[in-house]
């Protein structure tokens, strides 16, 4: 069993101030003059605003939703931003997923549906995003881009001028900014902030290096900042869970003095499990599989290994209590993004049934010693489906609030 270093730190950063230990208590003077540095810089970002639509081209008429969060991450935007671009899909929209995309020497990369591309070129989570919705997908007279840039401006510009080459309706495109919140330089109609009600009850409000946030400093800070955005998106829950959730919402919100209402959209989920196919060097989402399938796979696995290298990795454990309280197993949490390294290779090489995300299979697959490491093995892929309700708990249409 192995936790990494930045794993422990993101852990730290989650607890409340009374039970960050005597460390942390040493070096407290420092460490809350930096996160009020971090603070001043980011209010003064956010005061300066989002740069408008208008000011970069007048003829720029598709719609440009952003999903983001104040946390550092592990707030399920990818789901959310993959929901929403199914949606409007299967109604007959283009849709596009612009992001800057995540890790070591990410490229400028457009890549559209209609047309043949290298998605070795993609981040893990862009990689993600484009085999979702490929793999979804019900309609052939519409289609879907990921737009890959640390300059989503850029994007934008780069999807005009596509769309208009290829005579598309122009008024049924929409944007889905990833992860866009603190991205000032691109301008958007709506911004979904997604929170999570236990780290706003439990871990300190302020940023990092003394609480999990890129921004506010405080309970007046956080005040504003939950009412700032259009909407409330709340991360995330089980069906059975809901009014216990619910709760939780509303203690967060009583304690900024802040009365729910239609901000709040509340985030069901459902773990969905893939087998993936492999051939001729690519790889491809085959179908999914019910629990009970997993589950009699596993029953027969002899040394079964848990690998993650996202931001909340506990989360996921438990998603998959049903299956891993069942027998012994071996766990690896690497950091967010995190590459392989001898240890893991080592372990993958001594196991037989290896369960992993999407996101992290795509960011490890093109590595040969991973490929070889799970070839003729058991490999269990794992994503996240999701609704959305409103604060009474009642089903909504997302394009309704989005309109």
């Amino acid at each position: 069993m192995s936790e990494s270093f930045g794993q422990k730190i993101r852990s730290i950063l989650d607890k409340p101030l009374s039970k960050k230990g005597f460390f942390f208590l040493l070096l407290s003077p420092i460490l809350y003059l930096l996160s009020y540095i971090v603070s001043i810089i980011a209010e003064n970002r956010r005061n300066n605003g989002y740069l408008l639509l208008e000011n970069i081209n007048s003829n720029i008429n598709f719609k440009i939703i952003c999903v983001g969060n104040i946390l550092i991450g592990g707030t399920g935007k990818s789901p959310v931003v993959q929901k929403i671009a199914l949606i409007y899909l299967e109604m007959g929209w283009n849709v596009a997923i612009a992001s800057r995309g995540v890790g070591n020497n990410i490229k400028e990369f457009y890549c559209c549906s209609e047309v043949e591309c290298n998605l070795s070129m993609l981040s893990d989570e862009n990689r993600e995003h484009y085999e979702i919705l490929k793999f979804s997908r019900k309609k052939s007279s519409n289609a879907f881009y990921i737009l890959q840039n640390k300059k989503r401006i850029e994007s934008l510009n780069y999807l005009y001028d596509h769309i208009n080459k290829n005579n598309w309706n122009i008024n049924k495109t929409i944007v889905i900014l990833d992860d866009g919140l603190q991205h000032f330089a691109c301008p958007r109609h709506i911004n979904l902030c997604l929170w999570s009600p236990h780290l706003l009850l439990e871990s300190p409000l302020f940023t990092i290096p003394v609480g999990p946030y890129r921004e506010g400093y405080g309970k007046k800070n956080f005040a504003f900042l939950l009412d700032h955005f259009n909407y409330r998106f709340w991360s995330r829950t089980k069906t059975q869970n809901n009014n216990e959730f619910k709760n939780r919402i509303n203690n967060s919100l009583q304690t900024f003095s802040i009365s729910p209402g239609e901000k709040d959209i509340i985030i069901n989920y459902k773990t969905l499990f893939w087998t993936i196919k492999i051939a001729a060097n690519k790889v491809y989402l085959e179908k999914n599989i019910s629990e009970n399938e997993v589950f009699s796979i596993f029953q027969t696995s002899k040394n079964p290994l848990l690998l993650s290298g996202i931001a909340h990795p506990k989360q996921f454990l438990n998603d998959l209590s049903f299956l891993l309280n069942t027998k012994k197993y071996n766990f690896i949490f690497l950091n967010d993004h995190s590459a392989l390294n001898a240890f893991v290779y080592e372990k993958i090489n001594k196991s037989d049934y290896i369960i992993m995300t999407l996101k992290d299979f795509f960011r490890w697959y093109n590595d040969p010693r991973f490929y070889l490491g799970i070839k003729n093995k058991n490999i269990l892929i794992c994503s996240v489906d999701i609704q959305f309700l409103n604060y009474n708990l009642e089903t909504i249409s997302i394009t309704h609030i989005l309109s």
